[in-house]
């Protein structure tokens, strides 16, 4: 019989540590359960700022470049200047010629 109780001292030993892993198992839930966790997106707001200072600048610099393109584009010519000079220094001479032929001409008819 004494190891029949001690087998039962032994059971109810067992019993009663599980009876108290299983209250501090409902303590444990119950404080989870009150608990209330936040999302805290201050980093990700922080990277967004960052990304949107670059993204500014990046605009400002192809403004910059737009208008300097657009600039350069109103102030081109379409015909080059060394092409405006040769035709202008070829009517000048050709108004020239032109004026010493008809002198030459008159004189010869003699007016």
């Amino acid at each position: 019989m004494t190891k029949l109780e001690i087998i039962s001292e032994l059971l109810v030993e067992e019993l009663q540590e599980f009876k108290n892993q299983a209250q501090r198992v409902e303590q444990v839930s119950k404080t989870l359960k009150d608990v209330r966790i936040k999302a805290d997106s201050t980093e990700i707001i922080l990277i967004l700022q960052e990304f949107i200072k670059k993204q500014e600048h990046v605009q400002t610099l192809q403004k910059e470049q737009h208008n300097e393109l657009f600039i350069k584009l109103k102030n081109a010519r379409v015909i080059p200047n060394w092409l405006l000079i040769l035709v202008t220094v070829f009517f000048i001479s050709l108004a020239l010629i032109i004026g010493y032929l008809l002198i030459v001409v008159l004189k010869i008819e003699g007016f």
